[in-house]
Parts: structure tokens; C-alpha cells; sequence
């Protein structure tokens, strides 16, 4: 009798465990690495070109707006009488010249604000495209919430990164790359006669 209430006492405890893992596991907490997930389907490239190109034309602008404003002081010094100037002129063009300076200081922070902007919209939209194939790999596996992997996470046991599951899941989605063009053949050169 004591081995039968033993043997169901233990069969009552594995029961017991077993509940309590898998409730454990039931709404626990999933890790990605966003930037690795970036790096394997190549967005990490994307994004960084099109910033690339975005960093260029801003570039672009900031020379032009420097040779106008550099055209714009050399008028004045010209209208002025260039080294001829009175001590007047040249503090005007002294001030004018600050006056410039700051203009373009200003232009040049407004630029880096729209790269950053740019910058964090990309980042977002990036997000946007892995969260709910995040959730989706996480609730397959009996997670319901999803953090990015930061230095705020202390620790985590892998089994929770989702990460490379996210990375298989969105690599699968994303439309197949264009085929490449045919090669050319070479031309049949034509006898003359």
C-alpha cells in the first residue's frame, strides 16, 4: 500500500512539473537580434546604401549652398571695392560674412537632422517588417512577448532566441531575386563575298 501511495504521489509530482514547464514556457519571453536578422537577408546593405545616397545628396547640397553663399560674399566684397574698402566696409563685410557662416551652420545641422530622420524611419519601417514575423516564430513556440536583443538584457537562455528562425522565416518571404539576363551570345560573324 505505502509503494502504491509513493508511486502515485511521484506520478502526481512529474505531473506537477511537467504543468509548470510548460506553463513556464506558456507566455515567456522571446529574444531577437535585429541586427543579425538585418545582416542575413541583406537589409543591414539596403538600408545602408540608401543612407549612402541620402548622406550624398544632402552632401550635394550643403557644396551648393556653400559655393552661393561664398558667390553672395564675393559680390559684396566686389561692391564693396575688394582691398579698397574703408575700415567701415569691412567690418559690414566682416559681419556679413559671420552672418554667412552662421546661415550655413544652420543649414548644415537641418541637414543632419533629416539624415538622422531619415535614419530612424528606415530603422523603424525595419522593425515594422520583422514584428510579426517576430511574434509569429514566438508564439509557435509558446512565447507571447518579444524583446530586442540590447545590452539591457542581461542574460537569456538561447533557447529563446528566435533569431535565426525570424531571419529563416523572413529569407523565405522575400520575393526571389530577378533572374539574371541571359548571356549574350556571341555574334556569327558574316562572310563577305
Amino acid at each position: 500500500m505505502k509503494i502504491k501511495n509513493f508511486l502515485l504521489i511521484g506520478a502526481l509530482a512529474l505531473s506537477c512539473l511537467a504543468s509548470t514547464a510548460a506553463f513556464a514556457q506558456q507566455g515567456g519571453v522571446a529574444v531577437v537580434d535585429v541586427d543579425a536578422v538585418a545582416r542575413e537577408i541583406g537589409a543591414d546593405k539596403e538600408v545602408l546604401g540608401a543612407l549612402k545616397q541620402a548622406q550624398d545628396n544632402l552632401n550635394t547640397k550643403l557644396k551648393e549652398a556653400q559655393a552661393t553663399m561664398q558667390k553672395q560674399f564675393d559680390e559684396a566684397v566686389a561692391k564693396a571695392g575688394g582691398d579698397k574698402a574703408t575700415p567701415q566696409q569691412k567690418q559690414q563685410l566682416a559681419q556679413f560674412n559671420q552672418q554667412l557662416q552662421s546661415q550655413f551652420s544652420q543649414y548644415k545641422g537641418q541637414a543632419q537632422v533629416a539624415l538622422n530622420r531619415e535614419q530612424a524611419k528606415r530603422v523603424i519601417a525595419f522593425r515594422d517588417q520583422i514584428r510579426p514575423v517576430a511574434m509569429e516564430v514566438a508564439k509557435a513556440k509558446g512565447l507571447s512577448v518579444v524583446l530586442q536583443k540590447s545590452d539591457q538584457i542581461l542574460g537569456f537562455q538561447e533557447s529563446v532566441d528566435i533569431t535565426k528562425a525570424v531571419a529563416a522565416k523572413l529569407k523565405a518571404s522575400l520575393p526571389a531575386k530577378a533572374k539574371e539576363a541571359p548571356k549574350a551570345t556571341p555574334a556569327k560573324a558574316e562572310k563577305k563575298k
